[in-house]
């Protein structure tokens, strides 16, 4: 092993060390704002040299990785390991989401999970009238565009997307002559 693997090695398991003590940080801060009277947690804070912004970022991903460990009824060590990021998306993540996730009909990893928790909701299928609806524009199209200017058009759609495309055509309004022209 080279001396950079090492060292990448060694960061990796550092960075790990670390978002493990941020987490116990957290409980730790969490506990004493508890036994310290109302109003007196900044100031303990700022007596005892701890950023007060710090500590609230360790708190919030207490709480976080709390959610998580309640909601997927796993042990601490099988997460605290994540990102802070990847910890916080699993806490805002419903339910049902989380329990769903199975790969190839197994209990997914962790890792597997929130790679599930982060891709991008995909939109609902289109309905029987959206689908008539789209039909229809693209048919009463093709009677008016011939079919060069079509591919054309297709291209353009293509590139600008459809939400571009849907936003630029109600921005077009009809002269008195019957031609279009952008809104100003």
């Amino acid at each position: 092993m080279s001396d950079l693997s090492k060292l990448a090695e060694s960061i990796r398991t550092n960075m790990k060390r670390v978002q493990v003590f941020r987490l116990e940080a957290g409980r730790d801060l969490l506990k004493a704002k508890e036994l310290l009277p109302h109003g007196q947690f900044l100031p303990w804070l700022k007596t005892e040299g701890i950023p007060a912004r710090s500590a609230q970022e360790y708190m919030a991903l207490a709480k976080a990785a709390d959610k998580v460990q309640s909601k997927l009824e796993i042990k601490y060590a099988e997460f605290a390991h994540l990102p802070a990021a990847d910890i916080k998306a699993l806490a805002k993540s419903d339910d049902e989401t989380l329990k769903s996730v199975e790969i190839d009909g197994q209990q997914p990893s962790i890792e597997q999970i929130v790679k599930a928790v982060r891709l991008p909701k995909t939109a609902p299928a289109p309905t029987n009238v959206q689908n008539e609806a789209a039909l229809k524009a693209v048919q009463l199209l093709n009677q008016q565009l011939m079919s060069h200017d079509l591919a054309k058009f297709r291209t353009l759609v293509g590139k600008a997307g459809v939400t571009a495309f849907a936003e630029a055509l109600f921005q077009v309004q009809p002269d008195q002559n019957g031609k279009q022209e952008a809104a100003k």
